[in-house]
């Protein structure tokens, strides 16, 4: 292997880790989590393994479901909902603060990431075509 393979292999290798950062999977278990499963209830349970996850921030809850993330939630400081007493703070009902917040976790997420990449790397990395769009969906031009 000569150099451009190897420089090659580890950008390939850069843009499957970041695009493996934008889905979202349950902490327990790391099976992806879709949106399908969101009904308007920010106290999720993961479909494989059971436990409570929070919507806002994705903290594992633990092992009964979403009961077990209730307490959570309830607390959560992502919540968006906290302003709005105590019936409304287990409700997600406005998809696009939830994809706000998914995103802010996102963003953090990558660019935490990114920042491992050495610079000459990065630069190659952050140009391909493949995650600019991924990149800028979560605010990162």
């Amino acid at each position: 292997m000569d150099f451009g393979d190897l420089l090659e292999e580890a950008i390939e290798k850069h843009i499957r880790n970041i695009l493996n950062l934008f889905t979202d999977k349950c902490p327990h278990c790391k099976i992806a989590m879709t949106e399908e499963l969101w009904t308007g209830c920010a106290a999720l349970t993961c479909t494989n393994c059971r436990h409570g996850i929070c919507l806002w921030c994705f903290a594992d809850c633990g092992t009964n479901g979403n009961y077990s993330a209730y307490p959570h939630v309830e607390r959560c400081s992502h919540n968006k909902n906290l302003r709005f007493g105590y019936r409304r703070r287990f409700i997600a009902d406005d998809i696009n603060d939830v994809t706000r917040t998914r995103n802010e976790f996102k963003r953090e997420r990558v660019q935490a990431y990114i920042a491992t990449i050495l610079e000459a790397t990065r630069v190659l990395v952050v140009s391909d075509e493949r995650i600019i769009p991924e990149l800028r969906m979560i605010g990162i031009n």
